[in-house]
C-alpha cells in the first residue's frame, strides 16, 4: 500500500468514522422509494437488526 495508509489507519478511529459518513453520502437511497406508508419502520428496522449482528460479532 502507499505509504501504509491501510496499516495506519486502522489505528485511528476517526478514520472509520469519515469512511461510514462518506459510504452513506455515497449510497443513493432517497427515503419515498418504497411507496409504502411504513418504509421510515422498514428502514429503522433493518438498520437496528444489522447492528445487533454487528455487535454479536
Amino acid at each position: 500500500t502507499f505509504l501504509n495508509v491501510a496499516e495506519v489507519s486502522s489505528n485511528h478511529p476517526e478514520v472509520w468514522a469519515l469512511r461510514a459518513v462518506d459510504k452513506r453520502y455515497q449510497t443513493s437511497f432517497r427515503y419515498g422509494q418504497m411507496n409504502s406508508p411504513f418504509e421510515y419502520e422498514k428502514v429503522r428496522y433493518i438498520y437496528t437488526e444489522s447492528r445487533k449482528l454487528q455487535i454479536a460479532e
